[in-house]
């Protein structure tokens, strides 16, 4: 201490104020920093069980919801969206389910141009062989996910087509 009060030129006693007082501020930082942090993951927890108690799946930063009933690809989407989410835009071969599920791939705007519901183009594919393909000169516009083992299952469909479809919403959205 007398070191210190050397080289301050300040009594012990004011040295030590300004410590604890420092170790204070310190502290009251770190409180509220923890405090923040708690409700972030709180927030998370509840929108999470939110979701996984209504039958959503959370996989890889999404939560995924399997319809239970068979509909159009336009009132398919409609319903997604009024459950906060959109059809799935496919990003990896990992989200390629293998049941026959309406995704939200189409080129309803521009025949030939394959768009996600959210504006971004088509990058990666799982077409099957042959496809797209508008079969019979049908205008066949929306993209299902066929009911096939092989990883390339896609098809274009008709889109007033009745059939399960599947929402994604990204965690955070």
């Amino acid at each position: 201490m007398d070191i210190l009060c050397f080289f301050t030129g300040k009594k012990p006693y004011l040295v030590i104020a300004v410590s604890v007082g420092l170790l204070y501020v310190l502290q009251v930082v770190l409180n509220i920093s923890l405090r923040l942090s708690l409700i972030e993951l709180m927030t998370l927890i509840v929108s999470t069980d939110h979701y996984l108690k209504q039958n959503w799946i959370h996989f890889s930063g999404s939560f995924y919801y399997i319809s239970t009933t068979e509909k159009s690809w336009q009132s398919s989407r409609d319903d997604c969206l009024g459950r906060g989410a959109d059809l799935i835009t496919i990003d990896s071969r990992e989200e390629n389910f293998e049941k026959r599920l309406w995704i939200g791939l189409s080129d309803r705007q521009s025949e030939g141009n394959w768009i996600w519901q959210d504006g971004s183009p088509l990058r990666k594919s799982f077409w099957q062989p042959e496809e797209p393909n508008s079969y019979s000169g049908t205008d066949e516009d929306c993209v299902e996910i066929g009911n096939f083992d092989d990883d390339n299952s896609w098809n274009d469909l008709v889109c007033t087509e009745a059939i399960f479809w599947i929402c994604e919403k990204k965690t955070g959205a």
